[in-house]
């Protein structure tokens, strides 16, 4: 039997007797029926595992994010390397992030890689319902991913998805996000477990061509029980990596429902992961400047001085309407109790808000007019 490349496993195809007898090879031991069996389950398993993937057609339809790292912040918004261990606990709830050697991971790269290895995880749950939580390992082509994500494939993508592989495999998770009200169990893990890289060291294209990247039991998990929500494509357009956490907690909190979310500035300052030497009033200036800029992606900002709230709700709302209902129904008025619809209308003109996302803008211009 001719031997192979070294790196021909990469791309594991259907196996031969051939290749099925040397698997089962194994010296100084001997194998009885149904370890036999078992080896060759195993191999055949793991062949079908990578072929699983390459089934899967390169048009993603849809871009999905875990809810648990929508709703708490595994990934730092810094643009600089982030070396501080991070924590979130409300009391029934912790979240313990300690980065690797070369950083936290973060939001405006490796969280884009998690996001494509989501969606591609949940179109081998559409394609293959059955088998898909044993399948974890994906192969991931970087010219894809970058097509995916709206990025140039150049030279310095094959040092970023590098660095991103690290900070992702080295940088311990420690959760009780999945644990029940009975038992309190602490999951420790990193968001993938291992990978190859087939590197290109000459030619036209120097440098990462892709990856066979396995995913943590956990991660796999979040697709597998449809733990996942559908975000906007239009998230890869954003550029602060503040803005792109502010549009995930939008999403999970607000989605698609005709409301106006609030938020004291004080939470939100936990939720987007930021450190504690971030002192409040610093973030409440970066609030309002992301407010004055209102470049979330399918929600419009607005901050309430008065409560130290960040407000959000979607463009499409009909907030005068909105208002006039909450008034009307005092159960369902889960913003102000007992106000009425001037009042609430007063409250909102009262607001720091962009021109194009304030109803009352005309009002308020003509009423400047007049003095």
């Amino acid at each position: 039997m001719p031997k192979k490349k070294q790196n021909e496993d990469f791309h594991l195809e259907e196996l031969t007797q051939e290749e099925e007898a040397e698997i089962l090879k194994k010296p100084k031991q001997r194998r009885t029926r149904s370890s036999k069996k078992n080896a060759l389950a195993t191999a055949v398993q793991e062949a079908e595992q990578l072929l699983l993937f390459e089934k899967i057609p390169g048009k993603i339809s849809s871009v999905k994010d875990d809810i648990a790292s929508m709703e708490f912040s595994f990934y730092s918004v810094s643009t600089k390397v982030d070396n501080l261990p991070y924590e979130f606990n409300n009391g029934h709830q912790i979240i313990r992030i300690v980065p690797s050697v070369i950083g936290r991971p973060n939001q405006q790269f490796d969280k884009d890689l998690m996001l494509y290895i989501n969606s591609l995880l949940a179109r081998a749950q559409f394609e293959h319902e059955d088998d898909h939580l044993k399948y974890r390992r994906i192969e991931i082509n970087l010219a894809d991913f970058c097509r995916f994500t709206h990025r140039e494939f150049d030279g310095t993508m094959s040092e970023a998805f590098m660095n991103s592989l690290l900070r992702l495999r080295g940088t311990t998770i420690q959760t009780t996000v999945r644990s029940t009200a009975e038992d309190e169990l602490i999951n420790g893990f990193s968001l993938i477990e291992s990978y190859k890289v087939l590197k290109r060291s000459s030619g036209k294209r120097e440098g990462v061509l892709s990856a066979e990247v396995t995913i943590s039991k956990w991660q796999a998990r979040q697709v597998h029980d449809k733990y996942v929500l559908t975000i906007d494509d239009d998230y890869f357009s954003i550029k602060r990596p503040t803005e792109r956490r502010l549009y995930e907690i939008a999403r999970k909190f607000c989605g698609n429902q005709k409301i106006l979310f609030r938020i004291a500035l004080s939470n939100l300052l936990l939720r987007m992961g930021l450190s504690a030497s971030k002192t409040l009033r610093a973030f409440r200036y970066q609030i309002k400047q992301m407010v004055l800029r209102n470049e979330i992606p399918k929600y419009n900002l607005a901050y309430d001085a008065q409560n130290d709230h960040l407000i959000i709700f979607p463009r499409d709302l009909k907030v005068r309407e909105f208002l006039r209902s909450a008034a009307e129904n005092v159960q369902s008025n889960s913003l102000m109790t007992n106000k009425s619809f001037e009042e609430l209308e007063n409250w909102f003109k009262g607001l720091v808000i962009h021109p194009d996302a304030d109803p009352y803008a005309v009002h308020k211009y003509l009423a400047g007019t007049k003095k």
